[in-house]
């Protein structure tokens, strides 16, 4: 058994067979969705920013988590009767012999005292990459995982964070495409949560319809 942060994205890439692409139409149809923002909204986001320009650099994982991250993710927000934001869940699953086993940051998924059906993966650390840890090499793991357990889903969506930047990435078959980076301490703060609340428009529309998301 190998454990998602052990993996590094070379390794991901020849066990599964997975090739990186550059260009997705789901993930530009994503990142780009024309979501409107309420004042409120605006003016939230706008001192979480200043927060996170003052401080991102000083602040621990812990720190990015309750102080920036939680309020980000309020705003959207997942929980909801047929599924919500589950924190530090257990995903395992046997592909290709080996079994994938870890602790997800964050999932947003169907259940409602265990993930049941994943949507969603967010994996969150420290301003500057840890020795030893790949956080793209443990979201895509952490999503093939899933994607095993759900075999009618093909496609899977994810993101990570380092610091102040956000990547958005979608795994497709057997690619996978990262979005550029968003920098939470500048305007992009905006189009973050605009993603975030576009995810929560595919989920409401895949519970409703199981084939939307692999047919857009």
């Amino acid at each position: 058994m190998k454990s998602f942060e052990r993996w590094t994205i070379d390794e991901v890439e020849k066990f599964f067979s997975l090739q990186q692409t550059f260009t997705h139409p789901a993930l530009s149809a994503w990142i780009e969705a024309d979501v409107a923002l309420t004042q409120q909204e605006q003016q939230t986001l706008e001192s979480l920013r200043q927060r996170a320009l003052e401080n991102i650099e000083f602040w621990n994982e812990e720190d990015l988590k309750m102080k920036f991250i939680a309020f980000l993710l309020a705003l959207v927000p997942f929980d909801e009767r047929r599924y919500k934001g589950f924190l530090e869940r257990t995903i395992k699953a046997r592909v290709r012999g080996e079994t994938l086993s870890g602790i997800v940051d964050y999932v947003v998924a169907t259940g409602k005292a265990e993930p049941q059906v994943p949507f969603f993966f967010l994996q969150e650390y420290k301003p500057q990459r840890r020795s030893g840890r790949d956080p793209l090499a443990q979201v895509l793991s952490a999503m093939i995982a899933a994607r095993e357990q759900n075999p009618d889903r093909r496609r899977m969506y994810g993101g990570y964070v380092i610091g102040r930047q956000w990547f958005f990435l979608v795994l497709d078959e057997q690619t996978y495409t990262i979005s550029k980076a968003f920098d939470a301490t500048d305007e992009d703060i905006f189009r973050i949560l605009a993603i975030l609340k576009q995810m929560k428009q595919y989920i409401e529309a895949w519970l409703n319809d199981p084939s939307y998301l692999t047919s857009k």
